[in-house]
């Protein structure tokens, strides 16, 4: 895979962040990034054993970093040199990166300090009066992307690595960081420029255009791509949610036993369990790891007319909440017949979005209901089944990953999808035996769609909504 073409930074400034989270810890990282970095540092830099010039890049030095002198001179006139303790912030250690060696390409430099939240802010403070700025939100990564460094779908993995909620959501963005996506992308640029460059040539033949490029198998030589891509979007349902994970809401009549569903799956006693009816008045969410998927349970409260205005107003919730989930669990009580009301509103059910538990399978049936999944949420029963049911459903019948690579953008979805239209389209072109230039315009197409997703075809409105999702050291 080529890497990005170089791109010139936004600023020529130096800025600074810290790159660790707030609170309490061992250590504490302050990063600078720009052509001042090391003259920055240079004027916070206190040690005997080696100064700024002589540092090599890559190494760590063990130093003290202090207040910049003018600010020592403000605060305390009658300190006369920069060793004097009160102009003494912390111990650290410093690395220096040259660029282009560096995460962002230019030059950087890397305060560790002691993790304290007074510390860590005041040495980024020092950094900033001596002449830095603070950083935006992901701009560190953004110049990364800017300086060639990476390309804008791994600068995305980045994000998705930070804040990935499992192990898999993890595997998959560490994926796309390595170029595994970008790869893909690019090679079916390249295909669609080398075919686009042969409809363009033939331009000049015009009563032999279509000949020529039916000649050449071109809508054969598409499929191929269009295969590919086709598949590639159609990982999007499970990269979401290995991504953003599932909502998953629990429903039912009181008492079924759907508080204690939830607590069995989550293996701690999450939602109160009582017999008294309307015990649930309001929803109860907690997390779940389905095998690599984040689970976002919601307990309601039991779908039944209530007088009473609190128990009213959960039920009321629970109907939004089922609204917004991608599936529905019903539960029913199998030691009991079905009443009037639970028969309908099964029927009403979206079955693609739906899935119906039958509960207290360690009792006398009394239901009997087809296309259900039988449990006792009490003993644990069918609970494994349970489990395969939800996965299947929750991840469908689609294809997971491509060559190892998962979708889990919606900028990328629709990116592939604007290819995979303008692809049909220079298909149907071919078919129709309309002229090369037609067939050019939707190669074309193809090929800009496909580059928004790497990157190459951007706008800063783009960027911004991009890396504006960033932390502000990252």
């Amino acid at each position: 895979m080529g890497s990005p073409p170089m791109k010139t930074p936004l600023t020529q400034d130096t800025i600074a962040a810290i790159a660790t989270p707030p609170g309490v810890g061992a250590i504490a990282i302050v990063r600078l990034s720009g052509p001042q970095s090391r003259r920055i540092l240079g004027e916070l830099w206190i040690s005997s054993c080696r100064s700024v010039e002589n540092m090599e890049t890559h190494r760590f030095y063990y130093g003290k970093i202090r207040k910049p002198a003018l600010e020592i001179q403000a605060i305390s006139p009658d300190i006369h040199t920069p060793e004097d303790a009160p102009s003494i912030i912390d111990e650290v250690m410093v690395v220096c990166f040259e660029a282009p060696r560096s995460y962002t390409g230019e030059d950087m430099v890397e305060l560790y300090c002691h993790g304290g939240s007074v510390v860590v802010q005041e040495v980024l403070a020092a950094c900033l009066d001596a002449g830095t700025r603070l950083a935006h939100p992901g701009e560190f990564t953004r110049r990364a992307f800017l300086n060639g460094k990476m390309d804008l779908a791994q600068a995305e993995a980045v994000a998705s690595i930070i804040h990935a909620g499992s192990e898999s959501a993890r595997r998959h963005a560490t994926e796309q960081l390595s170029g595994r996506l970008s790869q893909i992308i690019h090679q079916s640029m390249s295909s669609l420029t080398q075919l686009r460059a042969f409809v363009e040539a033939t331009i000049d033949f015009p009563e032999e255009d279509i000949e020529m490029i039916a000649h050449a198998g071109i809508k054969e030589r598409l499929l191929p791509i269009q295969s590919q891509l086709g598949r590639l979007a159609e990982t999007y349902h499970a990269g979401r949610l290995l991504k953003d994970g599932a909502r998953v809401v629990l429903v039912g009549a009181p008492n079924v036993g759907k508080s204690s569903l939830m607590n069995a799956l989550l293996g701690q006693d999450r939602s109160i369990v009582h017999d008294v009816p309307g015990t649930t008045r309001d929803y109860v969410d907690a997390a779940w790891n389905l095998n690599g998927i984040v689970v976002h349970l919601t307990d309601t409260a039991g779908l039944r007319s209530a007088d009473e205005t609190v128990e009213r107003i959960g039920i009321e919730r629970s109907h939004q909440k089922m609204e917004e989930a991608d599936l529905v669990l019903v539960i029913c009580d199998g030691s009991r017949p079905l009443n009037a009301s639970e028969t309908e509103f099964i029927k009403q059910l979206d079955p693609e979005r739906s899935l119906v538990v039958m509960n207290k399978s360690d009792l006398p049936k009394q239901c009997e209901l087809s296309e259900t999944i039988s449990i006792s949420a009490q003993t644990g029963a069918g609970m494994p089944e349970l489990q395969e049911a939800l996965c299947a459903r929750l991840l469908g019948s689609g294809p997971q990953d491509v060559e190892g690579v998962t979708i889990t953008a919606l900028r990328h979805k629709q990116a592939l999808d604007e290819a995979l239209e303008a692809l049909t389209a220079a298909s149907n072109a071919v078919i129709e035996a309309s002229s090369s230039e037609f067939v050019a315009h939707h190669l074309t197409q193809a090929s800009q769609a496909l580059g928004e997703i790497v990157g190459e075809v951007t706008t800063d409105e783009l960027l911004g909504e991009i890396f504006g999702k960033f932390c502000i050291g990252k």
